[in-house]
């Protein structure tokens, strides 16, 4: 078994420290901000999405997101007035259209090539269906 001499330990830690891919490295584990390209959350669960005919068709519930970390779909709340009446359809993320609102930068439009008749139309979505589906997209 090798000893390192005393005072080598104490090098190889001050020679990572003045590594600048060692500082690389530690900027890639953290955010100070969004990317320019990227949205919150926060910003897209709850807003409504408008449909071909740009009417309000829905309301986004939640995100379906992969084991890659990838959105795959969102969940929809369509139909019904004030949440009575409505019920949940899921469509792939790759549906929507989301960018900023020209009218008011701070805010998204999101919108998908459907009419509100086809969206009330679609299948339900089942938030407790099994994980173990022959078709594991679920689209």
């Amino acid at each position: 078994m090798e000893h390192e001499q005393p005072g080598m330990e104490r090098e190889r830690e001050m020679e990572r420290e003045h590594d600048p891919m060692a500082e690389h490295d530690e900027r890639e584990k953290f955010m100070q901000q969004k990317p320019r390209d990227a949205h919150l959350t926060d910003d897209i669960i709850g807003a409504s999405v408008r449909g071909r005919e740009d009417e309000e068709i829905g309301t986004i519930e939640d995100l379906i997101i992969g084991q890659d970390g990838e959105v795959q779909g969102v969940v929809l709340s369509v139909g019904g007035f004030l949440g009575i009446g409505d019920h949940e359809v899921a469509a792939s993320w790759d549906q929507l259209n989301v960018r900023q609102d020209p009218e008011d930068p701070d805010e998204l439009r999101i919108e998908m090539e459907v009419t509100q008749q086809e969206l009330e139309q679609a299948p339900e979505f089942q938030r407790d269906a099994d994980d173990d589906q022959e078709n594991d997209t679920g689209w």
